[in-house]
């Protein structure tokens, strides 16, 4: 073995380039970006293999050049002491295949592999599968390594120590790519597997990846040194430093006197150990942004000092809620540290924080053993200890559920925000995915419940928005955006898209045709997908205005082209859970006790596999003919997870510094967005949809029991606000003061389920992809089981929240929505007679949308939507049946009129060349058409409706007037009149002749007076023809009409 002074470590790498330099020695790695994950490092990454030669004792290569056309393996069992590879001076040494240490299962003991001088070895990669080695030495001394696959260097399975890479002190550069993950390369960093000394390591990463990856490597003390990144242009540098202490610690007298956070010594003691393997946590709450300067903690005995970490985490509801630290220290406990001791920590500089719940944690480095005192008594209502050990699953409280570390939180705090107006209520907004119209069953007075017909699903069953509408009020007119993004930016921005505070017309881009071998007529203009950070969100006045803000599950509308600043966290909301940039969940359920990654921060807190205990206290009460028992030790469900953390949000409140405050909890769920195949859906409830017989419409297992896995969540909730202790005594229940709403972001998608009778699905701009259901909910505030048929759009939650919460709209911003907020009080005695409403689509949606304008309005109780459409040959390329049969069709006009309200299917254009529809709604059409002209060519300054570019010309398409509508001319002598009448006074009778059309009714009437009509006869028109209908005399003076009617 070489006498070059030792660098070993660990050999984490990404992708690109790899140079190990000592002196003359670099190993480069010539391969195209790899997948250094986990599971290609921990786990042997190579199989099967024929292995043409192996080291069966020690090898030297001095000079010449030596070709081994397959793969040579090392150490492959047997009695040997052990097997080396020298490459030395100028010799040359081509491996066709791989290096591969240690694949046998003999007892060889090292395996040397060395490269001195000006040696050049190549091969495609080195595996390293030293599983039954005691210690395997990569030295390089001299010379270059080449490895020319794209993931070249690969683990084992390695119990400690067996792998030493040598460079000597030198420069050790790892260049990774933008997806390298902080916590994955500081985990094999700070693995038990090297040393450290005088090396250097070059890292690309950037912005909070960089803070994420410091806090991580400040914990990661091997040998007295760590690694932490600098900044610097490009790539950054991650230098190994010596483990100074960064805390100060010192024994002090006296409690602190004046604390941000305090439980001191009061009531019952007790101790809990604090070691390398046992961590010890304490929450607290700040009311207002901080700056922390100190933590004080009572020392309960001392067997071991040494060093110690102190992190800093978000907390929920008494337990760390993001799983990483957003802060991390070491120090060293003080020499004659003894039981009873207030030692007070102090940090090498403020550290900054939000308002919010954090969880403070000591742990020991190596050998330090120390205990610290907590109270055992509830003495500190605002926080809770917790503990993570080897033994738990993750954070879990102190077995004393009342236990308290006594403690001290030192620092400056800002001026809280101001007080929310008296009496504002807790608001929940309870938003799902992809949810139809039809898709919930609440009864008959329900949200899809007309006129006494129940249009609910009969197979998926919603038995806890079912109570919810019968301790509510039902809106049976709601209508949202066509898709995801689009409603959750017009909820949260309170405007169109054709705004400028909004702009996210649809997921991904307008141009998103579905026929390939076909450019579209019209190049469609670009759009935003992130609300911009500087408008006023809906969330941003609430917290501005008093309330505590949460928002938990998808968002889809930050992150993009916005980037950080458009995020949850960023725009109002005081906690995140999980929402992101993504559109879906990817996976419903976790992996590893941890959800994918299109699932945003703070789940994973959440993600623990179902115990007994869960099942038994959490999901056996919500049980409806389903047996969760099933699911024990297996994955969790998104949607339970998410009820988890609605439910710590709302008890962290309620116990915290800030529970005078109301509270606005924002729950997206993420159901029933696809995937939805039945490995998404809950065992148990797909289990129990399995013995079902299908229902008249739907029929799929795994989406319903999706759907009633969303239910048993928002169940969950209600019963918080019922009983947030949980204890059976309704007294603390909160929910006459809590506000809760529920709504869909969208129509349903056909295939999963279906929309009948609503025409087409999510994306679409006819009522099967714009129709939602939406439920109000406040006892004693809002009538119980009562519906409203008040027109209501997306834009409207935003006013109606704020009015609400007693606060005024922000000034300067155009906003498109119309407040129900008094309506829903009394919907008798509160009238609305909302605006019109709107949509402007200048883009193409596969088989599901064409660019078209949108206005919906009602004109004497009878509900109206006009449609024009730009490019009506357009039909996109469907090829499922659904798709097929009540997709897009060709159009020969442009226009179409639906008279929704007794038409709920849109299959009746009255718009259709019927003279008889033209004289009956042609004045309406013109004027629905103006209106909307009107509202699409308006002047104001936030105004931009996009316009769509004609591919031939480049030029601007205009929009639509009611110039372009189609008239309907009748032939000569077709004209809707009476066209003869006579009068038989011998026989009593009066015969009136008047054109007619096919499918229509007509009413004769008669009159003595032109004022007061008397309806002779109805009659309806089985052809197009002239009618003659006789009526009989009577005495006087008498006037006849014919009226058309629908």
């Amino acid at each position: 073995m070489s006498l070059f002074k030792k660098v070993v470590i660990l050999l984490s790498v990404i992708g690109g380039l790899l140079t190990v330099s000592s002196q003359a020695s670099t190993a480069v790695w010539q391969g195209n970006a790899g997948n250094w994950s986990d599971s290609n490092w921990l786990v042997a990454g190579v199989s099967n293999q024929t292995l043409s030669s192996t080291i069966s004792d020690q090898v030297s290569i001095g000079i010449g050049s030596v070709t081994n056309a397959g793969d040579l393996i090392a150490a492959v069992g047997g009695t040997l002491a052990g097997q080396n590879l020298t490459v030395a001076g100028n010799a040359v040494l081509n491996i066709g295949g791989v290096l591969d240490f240690g694949a046998g299962n003999g007892n060889t003991r090292t395996l040397d592999f060395t490269i001195t001088n000006s040696a050049q070895v190549t091969m495609s990669y080195l595996q390293l599968k030293t599983k039954n080695l005691n210690l395997s030495d990569l030295e390089f001394a001299g010379g270059s390594l080449v490895l020319t696959d794209s993931n070249s260097i690969r683990g084992g399975n390695f119990p400690a120590q067996n792998v030493n890479i040598t460079a000597g002190v030198g420069e050790f550069t790892i260049t990774a790519n933008s997806t390298l993950a902080g916590k994955e390369l500081s985990t094999k960093i700070g693995s038990d597997l090297f040393k450290l000394d005088g090396t250097r390591i070059t890292v690309a990463a950037t912005g909070s990846d960089v803070a994420a990856l410091n806090a991580e490597l400040t914990t990661m003390v091997v040998n007295g040194k760590y690694l932490q990144v600098s900044e610097g242009a490009g790539t950054q540098t991650l230098n190994i430093l010596a483990a100074v202490d960064g805390l100060v610690t010192t024994v002090i007298t006296n409690f602190p006197s004046s604390t941000l956070a305090e439980n001191p010594n009061a009531g019952g003691v007790d101790s809990t150990a604090v070691s390398a393997t046992a961590t010890k946590g304490q929450s607290f709450t700040l009311p207002s942004s901080a700056s922390i300067d100190s933590f004080v903690f009572e020392v309960g005995s001392v067997t071991t000092t040494g060093s110690y970490t102190l992190a800093v985490y978000r907390s929920m509801d008494g337990l760390p809620w993001m799983l990483d630290s957003i802060y991390s220290e070491t120090g060293t406990l003080p020499d004659g540290l003894a039981g009873g001791d207030l030692v007070q920590i102090d940090l090498p500089s403020a550290f900054d924080v939000v308002r919010g719940s954090y969880t403070v944690a000591l742990s020991g480095v190596g050998g330090t053993d120390i205990s610290l005192n907590y109270s055992t008594n509830a003495v500190y209502p605002a926080g809770a200890a917790s503990r993570e050990t080897p033994a738990t699953n993750g954070w879990e409280p102190l077995a004393n559920p009342d236990g308290d570390l006594i403690f001290a939180v030192l620092g400056s705090q800002d001026a809280p925000l101001p007080d929310a107006p008296t009496n504002a209520p807790n608001i929940v907004f309870i938003l799902t995915d992809d949810l139809g119209w039809t898709d919930i069953q609440t009864g008959t007075n329900g949200p899809n419940a007309l006129a006494g017909v129940n249009y609910g699903s009969d197979f998926y069953q919603t038995p806890n928005l079912a109570r919810l509408a019968a301790e509510g009020l039902s809106f049976t007119h709601c209508f949202a955006q066509p898709n995801c993004a689009p409603t959750r930016a017009a909820i949260l921005s309170g405007q169109y898209p054709a705004r400028s505070g909004n702009g996210v017309y649809v997921v991904d881009q307008l141009a998103r045709p579905d026929n390939s071998e076909k450019p579209t007529r019209f190049v469609p203009p670009a759009q935003r997908e992130d609300i911009p950070a500087g408008h006023v969100i809906s969330a941003e006045v609430l917290q501005t205005g008093g309330y505590l803000t949460a928002h938990l599950g998808k968002y889809h509308v930050g992150n993009h082209e916005g980037g950080q600043s458009t995020m949850p966290e960023n725009q109002g909301y005081d906690f995140n859970f999980g929402g992101n940039s993504n559109g879906g969940p990817g996976a419903y359920h976790a992996s590893g006790q941890l959800f994918g990654t299109r699932i945003g921060p703070g789940m994973d807190a959440y993600a623990k596999d179902y115990s007994a205990a869960y099942i038994d206290n959490v999901l056996a009460p919500m049980t409806n003919f389903n047996d969760p028992s099933v699911l024990e030790d297996g994955n969790k469900h998104v949607e339970d997870s998410l009820g988890d953390a609605a439910i710590a949000f709302m008890d962290d409140h309620r116990k915290g510094a800030m529970s005078a405050r109301p509270f606005y909890l924002q729950l997206h769920n993420y159901a029933v967005h696809s995937p939805t195949d039945n490995v998404q859906a809950r065992a148990d409830l797909l289990a129990k949809y399995a013995g079902l017989p299908d229902g008249t419409y739907h029929g799929g297992n795994s989406y319903a029991a999706i759907v009633e896995n969303m239910d048993q969540t928002i169940g969950r909730v209600l019963n918080y606000l019922d009983d947030p202790n949980g204890d059976g005594n309704t007294s603390d229940s909160i929910a006459a003061n809590t506000l809760v709403i529920f709504t869909s972001d969208n129509g349903g998608y056909i295939g999963p389920t279906d929309n009948d009778p609503l025409r087409h699905h999510k994306g679409s701009f006819y009522n099967g992809g714009l129709r939602v259901p939406l439920i109000a909910r406040q006892p004693g505030t809002i009538p119980a089981g009562v519906q409203t048929d008040t027109l209501v759009h997306s834009v409207d939650f935003y006013p109606t929240l704020i009015e609400a919460a007693g606060m005024a709209m922000p000034g300067g911003i155009t906003f498109d929505g119309t407040s129900f907020a008094s309506h829903i009080q009394n919907p008798e005695a509160n009238p609305r007679d909302r605006e019109p409403i709107f949509y402007h689509f200048p883009g193409y949606l596969d088989q599901r949308a064409r660019p078209c304008d949108v206005i919906i309005k009602r004109v004497d109780d009878v509900d109206y939507k006009l449609i024009y459409t730009y490019d009506p040959d357009y039909t996109g390329n469907p090829t499922a049946t659904e798709d097929v049969e009540e997709g897009l069709d060709a159009l020969a006009n442009p226009w179409e009129l639906y008279r929704y309200s007794d038409d709920l299917s849109e299959t009746n254009d009255l718009l259709n060349s019927s003279y008889s529809n033209w004289l009956l709604y042609g004045d309406i059409a013109y004027a629905m058409a103006g209106e909307l002209f009107t509202w699409l060519d308006q002047d104001t300054p936030d105004w931009n409706a996009r316009k769509l570019k004609d591919r031939d010309t480049n030029l601007d398409i205009g929009y639509p007037d009611s110039s372009s509508l189609p008239t309907v001319v009748p032939s000569p002598g077709e004209e809707f009149k009476v066209t003869d009448f006579t009068v038989d006074t011998g026989a009593g009778e009066t015969t009136v002749i008047f054109n007619s059309e096919a499918g229509f009714s007509y009413r004769v009437q008669a009159s003595a007076n032109l004022v007061a009509w008397e309806t002779l006869q109805t009659l309806m028109a089985t052809a197009s023809e002239t009618v003659e209908v006789v009526v009989a005399e009577t005495d006087g003076k008498r006037f006849f009409r014919v009226v058309l009617f629908d």
